[in-house]
């Protein structure tokens, strides 16, 4: 079986809303048509914290109303690091 890895990055300041959407994906990557898909899933708190990671992901669900580094203000640095 040929497996691909897909990143994602759960960007928001409420946990909740990160563990929900872990849960939802989990759920999708166990659907037969997503069984040879290996989604790799990392959380975070705010956009600050996404940027010091320095991975660049497939896939970023990100809150646009966060304390320290906002979705929009976050979206525009990941692509002047060509991160998008």
């Amino acid at each position: 079986m040929n497996e691909k890895s897909v990143k994602i990055a759960l960007v928001d300041d409420n946990p909740y809303v990160n563990e929900n959407n872990r849960l939802l994906l989990n759920k999708i990557q166990k659907q037969k048509k997503f069984s040879r898909i290996n989604f790799e899933i990392k959380e975070y708190i705010d956009g600050k914290d996404l940027l010091e990671s320095n991975i660049i992901y497939d896939f970023i669900l990100m809150d646009y109303e966060m304390q320290q580094l906002n979705g929009m203000a976050t979206a525009i640095e990941l692509e002047k690091r060509n991160f998008l």
